[in-house]
C-alpha cells in the first residue's frame, strides 16, 4: 500500500533493477487514481559492476575495483576483483594540473583518482591499458577547452572502470566538427568476442551549455559521449544540454545556452553495450541517442527535448533512435517527454526503431501543453508507427 502510493503519480516509469522484488503488483497499480499508473518494470541485474571506491585499512589507502558480475538479485556483496595501492599504484591529481601533467602521472600506474577542482583539458586525459581505473571524488569537473575529448579510451581494452565525474563541453563555436566529450574506443572491432567485460562507466556526467564561470562563451559539442567498443557497461549516465544556466537561460526565456550547438548525448557503435540509468537532454541539432550496435540492452531511459528550438520537430529528430540494419536491441522502462514549447508542428515520434526491436513500457509525456507526439513510436524511415494503448490528456503509454 505505501508503495503504491509513493508510486501512484502518473505518466512515469519506475524501473527496479536487481531489487529482489516484482514491482508494484496489479491490485497496487488499480488503488492509483485518476491518470495512467505508473508502468513498472522490476529486472534481475543482468550484466554489470558496482562502482570502484576508495578504502582505508589501518592507515593504508586503496582503492576496491569490484567484479562484473551477471543474473544478480539482492543486495550487492561487491565482490573485489582487485585492489589498487593508493601510494604506489596510483596517481592522483591536483586542481589545476593539465592534461600532460595528469598523463605523465598516468605512466606506469594503474589507475588515477581525480580530486574535487576544475581541469581545463586541451587534450584528453588517456587511458591506454587494461584493468586501468579513473575514480573521480567529489564531483572533479574535466573540462574540453579545444575541440578533443576530456577523457579518451583506447581499442581492445578489457576492464577498465570510469567513474565518478562531470565532463564539460567548452569549445567556443566554430564551424568545423568538434571530437565526442568522452570517447570509448575509436571503432567497432571487425570480429566478435562475446563474454569480456570491456569496461564500465559509473556516475558520468557531461554537459553542455553556457555557464559564468567561463564568461558566458556559447560552445560546441557535436556528441557527448560515444561509445565505439564492445562490452561496455554504463550505470548512471546524464547527458544534458543545458537548458538553464546562470547566464540567463531558463525555462521561459532563451539565453546563450540555446546559442550553444549539440547533436547527440549519445552514440552507441559497439556490441553488447549496457546502460542501466540513462538520460539524454536537449540536444539541439540531432536526436538524443543514437543505437547503432547490435544487441544493445537498456534498463530505464529518460529524455526531455529541446523546448526553445522552434524547428527541431520539423527535422524528424526523436528521442530515441535505434539504427534501421540492427537486428537485435532490448530496452525497458524508455521515456521521451517535452515541456510546453516554441516548437513548429508535432514532433514525428519519440522512438524511432527498426523492426526487430524489443522494447517494453514506453512513455511519451507532453507538460503545460496539448500533446506533442505525431506517435509514440515509428520505424526510423516513418513507413510504420505505433500508436499508444492509452493517452490521458497529455501521456501515452504502450507496454
Amino acid at each position: 500500500e505505501v508503495w503504491g502510493k509513493m508510486y501512484c503519480p502518473s505518466g512515469w516509469n519506475y524501473v527496479f533493477v536487481g531489487g529482489g522484488g516484482r514491482g508494484l503488483s496489479p491490485p497496487a497499480q488499480q488503488a492509483c487514481s485518476g491518470g495512467t499508473p505508473g508502468k513498472v518494470v522490476a529486472a534481475p541485474l543482468g550484466w554489470g559492476a558496482e562502482k570502484p571506491f576508495l578504502v582505508v585499512e589501518e592507515g593504508v589507502w586503496s582503492i576496491h575495483v569490484p567484479k562484473f558480475v551477471s543474473s544478480v538479485v539482492g543486495a550487492s556483496s561487491s565482490v573485489i576483483g582487485w585492489k589498487l595501492d593508493l601510494e604506489s599504484e596510483v596517481f592522483v591529481t591536483r586542481p589545476g594540473m593539465t592534461d600532460s601533467e595528469i598523463n605523465d602521472g598516468m605512466k606506469g600506474k594503474k589507475g588515477l583518482l581525480v580530486t574535487p577542482g576544475i581541469y581545463l583539458l586541451k587534450a584528453p586525459i588517456e587511458v591506454k591499458d587494461s584493468r586501468f581505473v579513473v575514480l573521480g571524488i567529489g564531483w572533479p569537473t574535466l573540462v574540453a577547452t579545444e575541440g578533443r575529448p576530456a577523457i579518451q579510451v583506447a581499442d581492445d581494452l578489457v576492464q577498465v572502470r570510469v567513474a565518478g565525474l562531470l565532463l564539460e563541453a567548452s569549445t567556443p563555436m566554430r564551424s568545423a566538427p568538434v571530437e565526442p566529450v568522452v570517447l570509448w574506443g575509436t571503432k567497432p572491432k571487425e570480429y566478435v568476442l562475446p563474454g569480456k567485460a570491456g569496461g564500465l562507466i559509473s556516475d558520468i556526467f557531461v554537459r553542455v551549455g553556457s555557464f559564468k564561470y567561463r564568461k558566458c562563451q556559447v560552445v560546441r559539442a557535436d556528441t557527448m559521449m560515444e561509445i565505439n567498443s564492445d562490452d561496455v557497461v554504463m550505470d548512471h549516465t546524464w547527458l544534458w544540454h543545458a537548458d538553464h544556466d546562470d547566464c540567463g537561460t531558463d525555462l521561459t526565456h532563451t539565453g546563450p545556452s540555446d546559442q550553444c550547438h549539440s547533436v547527440h548525448g549519445l552514440v552507441v557503435n559497439g556490441r553488447r553495450v549496457t546502460s542501466y540509468g540513462l538520460a539524454a537532454e536537449h540536444t539541439v541539432s540531432g536526436s538524443m541517442s543514437v543505437w547503432n550496435g547490435e544487441e544493445g540492452d537498456v534498463y530505464f531511459y529518460q529524455s526531455e527535448v529541446p523546448y526553445h528550438q522552434a524547428d527541431w520537430a520539423e527535422k524528424g529528430f526523436a528521442g530515441y533512435v535505434v539504427g534501421r540494419n540492427v537486428e537485435k536491441h532490448r530496452a525497458r522502462g524508455v521515456g521521451v517527454y517535452i515541456i510546453s514549447s516554441k516548437l513548429k508542428g508535432k514532433i514525428r515520434s519519440a522512438f524511432l526503431l527498426p523492426p526487430y526491436a524489443e522494447v517494453y513500457n514506453l512513455f511519451n509525456v507532453t507538460i503545460g501543453a496539448l500533446d506533442q507526439f505525431g506517435s509514440l513510436a515509428c520505424t526510423e524511415n516513418g513507413g510504420q508507427c505505433v500508436l499508444p494503448q492509452k493517452c490521458t490528456p497529455m501521456r501515452c503509454f504502450l507496454s
